[in-house]
């Protein structure tokens, strides 16, 4: 059998007298066959002269795996038995890989629309996996093993598709991933991948299969070359520089370590860097002929970089021996507030509260999480005298005043300065979350019985965690179970089926069904106080929400991200639409509130009040886009 190469390598113009210079890698140990012919357009006769010169140095092995516990690492670099050669060596790497572990994992068997012809029924292993990006980045996805054959594969077929958070479809990887690469945005992804076979036992076995995400690194990292042990051992001194080789002569090459600073700031143990080393001296091929260098982390221990200067403060502990029964009084009580907040019942939650605080009148984080429990639950009515009472003992505890003092002034690094700096940092976020709380409860609380034309959102109290908590239920519910189970086995046709007669709507009814379900909160109408609300004993006057407001701005930014809602929603009551706006279109680029469905349908209600129609018709049919009701289908 006889493999060529039927497209051209380079195509190149040439005028009278010109020289071109070209560097083609080659595998050693075959034949090599070039051809040089005129372009078909070009008519008559050209006299060219050509020479042609092979150089071979390598490295052995050709593809180099480093481990971070191996250092210093040493490879052999070897000459052909042709020519003298220079020898500069150069390793550099430009990517960083993570492996992930599918979050869900489904044996499913297919239904007919993508069966054969012939019927045979053939099986999905569907694996779901979650990662998010702290900036934009070049990436693409490989399941190691699997996505490295394509005609040969022993599968029917592998198929990778990656969404946005919000099921919006960014791009497709198959087999020979590096053919696929994507420009992703910061944010969260979802990545889908399908694997057929006709026995299902078989995918049983690739439940827990790796994803491996490629990224592009910001910038190259470069290991140092040595020519010699010591020098790599210290980091310093001689480096490799350029040496000639004899023919068939063999050297060594000594790494050093990755420098810490140029370190990834993300990572874990597992995962690798890769990229390629250079041998020749000559320019023109070390951009043609490289080989393959994965540096693999077995532990990831990435320490603070010389420039970042950060002081922990630390509360000193009280003077007793771990395994005393002080200690032990201590765990369980921070065991009983971990508990507080996940108690579903009302009365055994509050029943613990009483028993805490009655031992620990004082505890700040008690009152915290008793808070928090409270303010998550504001649609219950009778939690909103709770709330305020329990901020008024916050309040009391915090003591404000003595913290604005000491954050005012200047203190001594000392010992005992850093346990009080410590305790007022406490004291401060307790003060600053019950702050924000009241105002937001006080808030809600006028703009149910305002006179003003209010959008329905902000009437209904515009909670923004409704979506979070939607979208992490259902990623909490997908957990990989590695044993199949009844439901696992559903005809898939059945399936979309049985969601396409739940939402039968179509377009933008879709996206407002399941608003109205979960909030009720998609711009449709602008209500007002006459409208059909529940009857309210509590009346909070516009005075009253100003001054909690402006009590939280002594201590935050009416654009910082605690405050971003509040702000929108202090704006609204004094009908400063467009002011309320601005909060919500930069709360929508903070990352606690990006993707949020209930914040950008909130911002389209806005818009509408400001009469500005056409601009919220474009963002509506946005969101229709941006948030789907499905993922795309293999």
């Amino acid at each position: 059998m006889e493999v060529r190469f039927l497209n051209p390598i380079q195509t190149v113009s040439l005028e009278q007298n010109q020289e071109e210079q070209f560097a083609v890698a080659l595998r050693g140990g075959r034949t090599m066959e070039l051809c040089i012919t005129k372009w078909w357009s070009n008519l008559g006769e050209a006299i060219l002269e050509a020479e042609l010169v092979f150089h071979g140095v390598v490295p052995l092995p050709t593809v180099l795996s480093m481990f971070s516990s191996e250092t210093p690492f040493h490879f052999t670099v070897r000459n052909s038995i042709m020519r003298f050669e220079d020898v500069r060596p150069a390793i550099t790497f430009r990517y960083i890989c993570l492996p992930f572990r599918p979050t869900e994992a489904k044996v499913q068997p297919l239904g007919s629309r993508d069966l054969f012809f012939t019927g045979l029924q053939t099986f999905r292993l569907l694996l779901t996996y979650n990662f998010s990006l702290q900036k934009a980045t070049e990436a693409s996805v490989e399941l190691p093993g699997i996505t490295d054959y394509l005609y040969d594969s022993a599968f029917d077929d592998v198929h990778i598709m990656i969404f946005s958070i919000t099921k919006q479809y960014i791009g497709s990887s198959a087999p020979y991933p590096d053919r696929y690469t994507f420009q992703l945005e910061k944010g969260e992804y979802r990545v889908r991948v399908q694997i057929r076979h006709e026995d299902a036992s078989l995918l049983e076995k690739y439940r827990e299969t790796v994803l491996i995400l490629k990224l592009k690194l910001a910038s190259a990292i470069s290991l140092d070359c040595f020519s010699e042990y010591e020098n790599a051992v210290k980091g310093e001194g001689k480096k490799f520089g350029t040496k000639r080789m004899k023919p068939g002569e063999i050297g060594i090459v000594y790494t050093g370590p990755i420098p810490e600073d140029k370190l990834p700031k993300f990572g874990w143990p597992g995962c690798y860097l890769t990229g390629a080393v250079c041998l020749s001296d000559i320019e023109l091929a070390r951009s043609h002929v490289q080989y393959r260098v994965s540096y693999i982390f077995s532990e990831w221990s990435r320490k603070q970089t010389k420039v970042v200067s950060t002081v922990a403060l630390v509360k000193k502990k009280e003077d007793f021996a771990p395994d005393s029964m002080q200690a032990m009084n201590e765990a369980l009580r921070d065991f009983y507030v971990h508990w507080l907040g996940k108690l579903q019942d009302v009365m055994d939650a509050n029943d613990l509260y009483d028993h805490l605080i009655a031992e620990n009148p004082k505890n700040l984080r008690i009152m915290q999480a008793q808070l928090k429990r409270l303010s998550d639950n504001k649609s219950n009515p009778d939690n909103h005298s709770r709330i305020l009472e329990l901020v008024d003992t916050i309040l009391d505890v915090a003591k404000p005043d003595e913290v604005l003092k000491y954050l005012g002034s200047k203190h001594e690094s000392s010992e005992s300065d850093i346990v009080i700096r410590a305790d007022m940092e406490n004291r401060k976020n307790a003060i600053i979350d019950a702050l924000v709380i009241k105002a937001d409860t006080l808030v809600d609380q006028h703009l149910v019985i305002s006179t003003q034309e209010i959008p329905k959102a902000f009437r209904r109290g515009l909670n923004v965690d409704v979506a979070t908590k939607t979208e992490k239920t259902s990623q909490t519910s997908g957990e990989l179970t590695k044993r199949s189970s009844i439901n696992d086995f559903q005809l898939i046709e059945d399936t979309k089926k049985k969601d396409t007669e739940e939402v039968d709507i179509g377009g933008a009814g879709d996206l407002l069904a399941t608003l109205d379900q979960v909030t009720d909160a998609f711009p449709t109408t602008i209500e007002t106080a006459e409208s059909d609300q529940p009857g309210r004993t509590v009346k909070i006057t516009l005075k009253e929400v100003d001054n909690a407001y402006y009590e939280v701005l002594k201590w935050l930014d009416a654009t910082d991200s605690k405050v971003l809602i509040l702000s929108a929603k202090q704006a609204v009551a004094h009908a400063h639409y467009g002011r309320a706006l601005k909060y919500l279109r930069k709360a929508s680029e903070d990352k606690n509130f990006a993707n949020n469905l209930i914040v950008d349908a909130a911002a389209v209600e806005l818009v509408e009040q400001l009469g500005w129609m056409h601009i919220a018709n474009n963002l509506r049919n946005q969101m229709i886009v941006k948030y789907r009701n499905d993922y795309r289908l293999f």
